[in-house]
């Protein structure tokens, strides 16, 4: 069922299209906490996050779909608007490319529109929501399609090892860009420091790394502290505590997480 081409209110929308719903607006409410802004832009081929979605085989067009919700939520003033731009993924045969979405969200408008679809779903499915409801630490389940990751070789073959219970996985895409749940959270300088620091520590996750051998990596003396670095990169808060580990003299990036090490870091949902 396409949303762009519905005449009836919100209120009429049935259990299935709740559902896509309440999709793309934990993945929306999700990032623009994370970005800090009502402007993100994102993958419309994003995995979701919902069980309940995922063996639905009418989801088979998830772009599409998501596309039609956003008309929709134009229409109800819940965003001001929408940019698409088309991408394609190189060095992999399997994946041709997709569509980003560059969306502004009215963000007073927003919360209510949100707490009311999850009010409507729970009254449709006579569940309770808190089985769907994305911990403020869950992130996709499975690797986002852009750019390179951290658990693939050179020649872009994954590594060995489960990787099926990722939560968080940070991508440093061909254009220089940080990417978490496939929102861009930094653009460092090309060959600038941040940039040659965070590649190295990016190719070497997982492994305590020392100031000393940054810089010789590097080729220069280090211009800042390592914590205000990995600000600059986009990680604060949370984010920064459950990927990386940093003292004075010493850092270590861990990439991806998994449910295991948010566990063993007391994180919990």
């Amino acid at each position: 069922m396409s949303y762009s081409k519905r005449s009836k209110e919100d209120e009429d929308l049935d259990y299935l299209n709740l559902l896509k719903m309440l999709d793309i607006l934990f993945f929306i409410h999700r990032n623009t906490q994370l970005a800090s802004s009502p402007k993100i832009t994102f993958d419309l081929g994003y995995t979701t996050t919902l069980s309940e979605l995922k063996d639905i085989e009418e989801l088979d067009d998830p772009e599409r779909n998501r596309l039609d919700i956003l008309d929709y939520l134009k229409r109800k003033e819940i965003i001001n608007g929408y940019k698409l731009s088309e991408y394609e993924t190189y060095g992999d045969p399997d994946k041709s490319g997709g569509t980003k979405a560059q969306i502004t969200v009215n963000m007073s408008k927003f919360k209510p529109f949100f707490e009311k679809t999850k009010l409507q779903y729970k009254q449709i499915s006579k569940e309770k929501l808190s089985h769907i409801e994305p911990p403020s630490l869950k992130g996709p389940s499975s690797p986002e399609k852009i750019g390179k990751t951290a658990t693939e070789s050179p020649s872009g073959t994954k590594a060995k090892g489960k990787q099926s219970n990722i939560i968080h996985e940070i991508k440093y895409n061909d254009n220089g860009e940080i990417l978490l749940h496939n929102v861009r959270i930094a653009k460092p300088n090309f060959n600038g420091q941040n940039d040659k620091v965070f590649m190295h520590l990016f190719e070497n996750p997982n492994k305590e790394i020392s100031v000393s051998k940054l810089e010789q990596k590097i080729g220069e003396k280090l211009t800042k502290p390592l914590h205000k670095m990995v600000e600059n990169w986009g990680f604060k808060g949370d984010y920064k505590k459950i990927f990386f580990k940093i003292s004075k003299e010493h850092i270590l990036f861990r990439n991806p997480i998994t449910q295991e090490v948010l566990d063993k870091m007391g994180i919990s949902a």
